[in-house]
């Protein structure tokens, strides 16, 4: 019996002596303290309280938490900070108001963003048209003058016909072969006037010869 009493008495000091060597709970200063100190800062919420907290660097005498902290001796957020009943409430408010603006302001400039992208948008598409448009209609255009200005050539004698008429009258006169090399090169690249022309000389001049020999 007296051992198993003595195994519970140590297991609760071992128990006690570890919660003991946990974090060490803060002692902030006393509450009436506090508020007498916070009294002239014009804090109107635990938010703003919090945030002078700890820019000031009273986080290990004045508590983050004061309605968790002090418990039933809190008497309340305006109460705590100096300020007449209501005045927490009211800030939230004119905060929430303020944060809602700011949010509403956002979301208009979000939207005419939007809007001028969108009418951005519209304005190419209504170019890039008017650009289809232009270039169709400058095709039909170069369509119509290339219709217009098309015209029948002229049926053009090929030197090769007049040429071969001069060969047969020289043939028909008995002219050498060598001869006949001679007046292929030279007409070779003669145009169809000329070569109608030579032809025209040869065909006198042999009709004359013709007619002397004769």
């Amino acid at each position: 019996m007296n051992t198993n009493n003595n195994e519970t008495v140590a297991t609760t000091t071992v128990n006690a002596t570890r919660k003991r060597m946990g974090r060490p709970r803060k002692h902030y200063w006393d509450i009436n303290l506090v508020m007498e100190y916070i009294a002239t800062e014009n804090l109107q919420t635990l938010g703003e309280y919090e945030k002078w907290v700890v820019e000031q660097g009273h986080v290990d005498i004045f508590p983050l938490h004061p309605n968790i902290y002090y418990k039933k001796t809190y008497p309340g957020v305006d109460k705590f900070l100096g300020n007449p009943e209501g005045t927490s409430n009211a800030r939230r408010k004119v905060q929430m108001t303020s944060r809602e603006s700011r949010l509403k302001a956002i979301e208009k400039r979000h939207k005419n963003a939007e809007e001028r992208r969108l009418e951005e948008a519209k304005k190419l598409v209504e170019l890039q048209a008017l650009q289809a448009e232009a270039s169709k209609s400058d095709t039909e255009q170069t369509k119509d003058t290339n219709k217009t200005s098309t015209k029948i050539a002229p049926a053009v004698t090929s030197p090769k016909s007049d040429v071969a008429q001069c060969f047969k009258v020289l043939l028909e006169h008995n002219v050498s072969y060598d001869t006949l090399n001679k007046v292929n090169a030279e007409m070779s690249n003669l145009t169809s006037k000329q070569a109608k022309d030579i032809t025209g000389v040869l065909l006198d001049f042999l009709s004359k010869k013709s007619k002397t020999t004769v």
